[in-house]
């Protein structure tokens, strides 16, 4: 059996693959999700349907409107 040398660059715990090393802290995911899913809830409650009610909170949230708790902030004329 043949042993090959190891590969280069650099090892140990906190290095990967390719030789960077790991983040510490990654970035937060999609923080959006859970005032999209309030609003989603308010709106069926006021008798909106289910897919309606998803794509106007979708549209809320692309636009930077939605606020926490599934608040709509208006535009002020």
């Amino acid at each position: 059996m043949r042993r090959y040398p190891p590969a280069p660059g650099p090892t140990g715990r906190n290095m990967n693959k390719v030789g960077f090393k790991e983040p510490t802290c990654y970035p937060q995911q999609d923080m959006g999700a859970d005032m999209v899913g309030d609003k989603i809830s308010v709106l069926m409650h006021e008798g909106v349907p289910q897919k309606q009610a998803v794509a106007e909170a979708l549209s809320m949230k692309r636009a930077g409107r939605l606020r926490k708790g599934g608040v709509y902030v208006h535009v002020k004329k």
